[in-house]
């Protein structure tokens, strides 16, 4: 039973970089399938070690993340999203080229980890076993970021301009809910 909840755990935490991970196919329609490995490496190692984090933290710092990480998390993805926005605006008036920039994936994998402290936190006041659940954790974030990178490239490639848009406006939209969801 403790494996099906991990399991279930794993999936739930990994929706927001999979949503997140669209983005990167939509920058990047042309990204071979090797290209994307490092990217859903990034997003799982932070998955993973948030929670691994969260979990040997306990409930030293529970009260202060459980109360700012909403605002934090909702904020970076918030501005990134804006930001994505304001890059395909500027692009069009310049035709300058895009990229996918180290530090965007740092904060975006930051913006969608800051969950897994929390709930690495509330799992070791239940469970034991926070490396299995910290390698299932990175396995499926890993293995859901390369799909929706794989989503986001067919949508980049046939909707381009109107797919950046579309990202940045689901990045905004996923920091609004963090904000408003209870």
């Amino acid at each position: 039973m403790e494996l099906f909840l991990i399991i279930i755990l794993a999936v739930t935490l990994s929706l927001d970089t999979f949503a997140a991970s669209i983005n990167y196919g939509i920058l990047r329609p042309s990204i071979k399938f090797k290209q994307a490995i490092p990217i859903a490496i990034v997003f799982a190692i932070f998955q993973a070690a948030f929670f691994g984090f969260g979990y040997l933290s306990g409930s030293l710092l529970s009260t202060l993340i459980s109360e700012y990480s909403i605002y934090l998390s909702s904020s970076i993805l918030i501005m990134l999203g804006i930001r994505m926005i304001y890059k395909v605006l500027k692009e069009a008036i310049s035709n300058k080229k895009k990229e996918v920039k180290k530090l965007s994936l740092v904060l975006l994998s930051i913006a969608t980890s800051i969950d897994a402290v929390s709930v690495g936190i509330s799992f070791g006041l239940v469970y034991n076993n926070y490396i299995l659940a910290s390698v299932i954790i990175g396995a499926v974030t890993f293995i859901f970021s390369m799909a929706s990178i794989r989503v986001g490239k067919y949508f980049g490639t046939t909707m381009e301009k109107t797919a950046e848009v579309a990202g940045g406006a689901l990045l905004i939209l996923l920091g609004v809910i963090n904000l408003i969801s209870p």
